[in-house]
């Protein structure tokens, strides 16, 4: 499309004012910031340069009054309502490092998921690892060793189906399944491309498709119409999905892939709603 661009990685919560201000002063008219942390730095800038436009991602602004900032958003809640279908034997758990509304919203659709599909006797349970980083402000996405020992402890209590939710912490938890012959759920990306470690005992990967978001986004900059909003990938935009099943393809039951494959048709028509209580 033409951008000019950049990248600055934020390495600490203190660094996001900095890099947005950063960007701000070198001429650029588009800031896109990513995770919900970034949003009271995000709006705090976006009020000091309001001839910038600004798009976040996982953040929405319910009070509005940001006449200038795009909250691209994604419906975890329907993907991972499809990521909960994949149990048999009637014991599903997932683990998160962190707890903001949208890991919220796949986990607890998560389990909505496997009530739905498999029948209400099925057990579903759930752990948050909450790991701060040096600064103290910002959630750890990076442990794999607590993440590995909380999904241990979740398998042994007869869990069959690991589902992990947020960074490297959820690599720990899925080679914990791998390593106990269990297969596992990734969160966010296809998983298969980056965990190789787990490839083998990866069923799927609940995405969120930002790559679309973002795609999307760049085009109304592009043409003009960009204007504040909330943007929400869905099934029906292609902003989430399942990840192909790759090498288990093969193992998984034909039954099984049609009532995905139903699920996924009934969240699109609207003949499925998803109602959310918090998880606990």
């Amino acid at each position: 499309m033409g951008f000019q661009t950049n990248l600055l990685e934020s390495r600490q919560s203190s660094d996001y004012e900095t890099n947005i201000g950063a960007l701000a002063a070198d001429g650029y008219n588009f800031i896109l910031t990513v995770s919900s942390s970034m949003g009271d730095a995000a709006a705090s800038k976006a009020k000091q340069y309001p001839d910038i436009k600004f798009a976040i991602i996982d953040n929405s602004y319910p009070d509005g009054g940001l006449t200038n900032v795009t909250s691209l958003m994604v419906a975890e809640d329907k993907v991972g309502f499809l990521a909960g279908g994949m149990s048999k034997s009637g014991f599903v758990c997932s683990v998160s490092s962190l707890r903001p509304p949208h890991s919220d919203r796949s986990l607890t659709s998560f389990r909505g998921g496997a009530v739905c599909q498999a029948g209400n006797d099925i057990r579903t349970m759930n752990d948050f690892i909450n790991i701060q980083t040096a600064d103290n402000n910002v959630p750890s996405f990076n442990d794999s060793t607590q993440g590995k020992e909380t999904s241990l402890r979740l398998i042994g209590k007869g869990c069959d189906v690991v589902f992990g939710v947020g960074g490297n912490t959820v690599n720990g938890a899925l080679l914990a399944a791998k390593e106990n012959n269990l297969p596992e759920v990734g969160a966010d990306v296809d998983e298969y491309s980056t965990d190789p470690e787990v490839q083998s005992a990866l069923m799927s990967s609940a995405m969120k498709n930002v790559d679309v978001a973002v795609y999307n986004y760049l085009k109304t900059v592009a043409d003009g119409s960009v204007k504040a909003s909330i943007n929400t990938g869905t099934l029906q935009n292609g902003g989430v999905g399942l990840a192909p099943f790759h090498d288990r393809n093969s193992k998984i039951p034909a039954d099984l892939k049609a009532q995905l494959q139903k699920a996924s048709d009934g969240i699109k028509d609207g003949s499925i709603k998803i109602d959310l209580p918090s998880v606990k």
